[in-house]
């Protein structure tokens, strides 16, 4: 009888050899996880379909080739991915893919030197741009004006510091809304640190008009900040609850700060500049409904808008004014190749279909369910017909990533392989694939793979069963 699964080395028996000690002190454990879990994968396919006693390897000896393992690739390199997570902003792919009306504008300025043709423009070619794109914001939005922001973090301290001068100055932000804005930082320490100017509202699971009532008859603040969870993609208890319990309508909240003299900062995190209801889509914020609510700031970011990352302001001009003086909003952070991309996309959001054709993720939200469906019905049977696929089950999932739309994935059982060690292999392709793992099976999600990638697909997991065909016949002759 071939070797039990039970004797393989457990995780924590192999990080507590000397080998692995030494790793680590050089490598975060989270960076070295996956390879350990590709050899351990790679162990129990070779016990399982060992002929006769296998003989297992010392802990020592597995860690070794954990680490010779994690020596054949010291230098990765980024590479073309098929997004096929389900996630639509996902933090290892470094952002959202560019309209090409945005690349273009970037390809420009990385070749030739710019001028204005005007004599009196010529020495200010970042006022002329940055004119531009704040004018065509308040056109989209209905706002009084506008500005950019290098990254969202900055666009929200800038704000803070805007509404809340002060040192003392004490800001409401429900207890539901004070998630996890990215890995790095919950929102209370990116606002004041340790200065306790964050004041919570309601509990994390109920929030009223009442209570906001009640925080600004007790603590006398300096403003309201409300959160919008919607494009959050960072896994958190907190915005689980912020999504299940809906924050107090801002155009109520509005009506009560303004009543007590109170400015409101609204970020909204990612919001769109195109309406998506006609395409069925209510999950996603509009700039516009924002402003017309009556928040004195509103920010979002620019992920929705298929241009370079960057964060921007819209609102009431006289706050809009105090936060370009504050020195985390100096607009000058953002580079002239960035404003020139905005000036380029923003004049297509005046006809939304315009804009929903030219932007990627717009692309993929919009897409049909019914279209999803038949793709993923003409894939599976040329997936499991591979060498590396036992089964490809098609199935509708009610909601996926932070928007909650409909979508039809593939859920693939591999042959020969654990799940994770496909998954390595799909990455080794070019393009590479990556799905996510679920109960030892790739889920490959449609929702976030555009339609001209489907052939590059099956053509990933050819090559990755071809691989698998060569190292079966390999171990036989051997």
């Amino acid at each position: 009888m071939p070797t039990s699964r039970s004797r393989i080395p457990s995780i924590q028996e192999l990080f507590e050899t000397p080998a692995m000690k030494t790793l680590v002190e050089h490598i975060h454990p989270s960076s070295i996880m996956s390879t350990v879990r590709i050899v351990l994968d790679e162990m129990t396919g070779e016990v399982q379909h060992a002929a006769t006693e296998w003989a297992m390897p010392s802990v020592t000896e597995v860690a070794d080739r954990i680490i010779r393992r994690l020596g054949e690739h010291p230098h990765p390199t980024p590479k073309r991915t098929i997004n096929a997570t389900g996630r639509f902003f996902y933090s290892e792919f470094g952002g959202a893919p560019l309209a090409e009306t945005a690349a273009r504008a970037l390809g420009a300025w990385s070749q030739d030197y710019f001028v204005c043709v005007e004599e009196e423009d010529r020495t200010d070619l970042f006022h002329y741009y940055r004119t531009q794109v704040e004018a065509i914001l308040c056109e989209l939005t209905g706002a009084e004006a506008a500005t950019v922001v290098s990254c969202p973090s900055a666009a929200l301290r800038a704000a803070v510091s805007a509404v809340a001068p002060s040192a003392d100055g004490k800001i409401l932000l429900a207890r539901s809304q004070m998630f996890r804005k990215s890995p790095s930082y919950r929102l209370p320490e990116l606002i004041d640190g340790k200065k306790n100017r964050v004041l919570g509202v309601g509990s994390a699971n109920r929030l009223r008009l009442s209570d906001y009532r009640k925080a600004i008859a007790e603590h006398h603040p300096a403003a309201i900040l409300s959160v919008d969870p919607t494009g959050l993609s960072v896994p958190d208890v907190a915005c689980q609850n912020a999504m299940a319990y809906p924050s107090v309508p801002i155009d109520e909240l509005t009506q009560l700060a303004h009543e007590k003299k109170l400015p409101v900062v609204h970020d909204l995190t990612t919001a769109t500049l195109a309406d998506l209801t006609p395409y069925g889509i209510e999950s996603i914020p509009t700039v516009a409904s924002a402003v017309t609510s009556g928040a004195d700031l509103v920010l979002f970011d620019t992920r929705l808008l298929g241009t370079p990352g960057c964060a921007m302001m819209v609102g009431r001009q006289d706050w809009v004014r105090r936060v370009e003086l504050a020195s985390a909003a100096d607009p000058a952070s953002v580079g002239l190749s960035t404003l020139s991309a905005l000036a380029a996309i923003l004049p297509l959001f005046k006809t939304p279909a315009e804009a929903i054709r030219s932007v990627p993720v717009l692309q993929l939200l919009v897409t049909p369910s019914e279209n999803l469906e038949n793709r993923a019905r003409r894939l599976a049977p040329q997936l499991e017909a591979l060498a590396t696929v036992a089964q490809a089950e098609v199935a509708t999932v009610d909601f996926t990533g932070p928007f909650g739309l409909p979508t039809w994935t593939i859920s693939i059982e591999p042959d020969q392989l654990g799940a994770a060690e496909l998954g390595q292999r799909l990455l080794a392709q070019e393009p590479a694939v990556q799905g996510r793992i679920e109960d030892n099976r790739l889920v490959l999600d449609l929702r976030t793979v555009f339609p001209r990638h489907d052939i590059n697909l099956v053509d990933a997991f050819e090559a990755a069963s071809e691989k698998t065909k060569n190292h079966t016949e390999n171990h036989r002759e051997k």
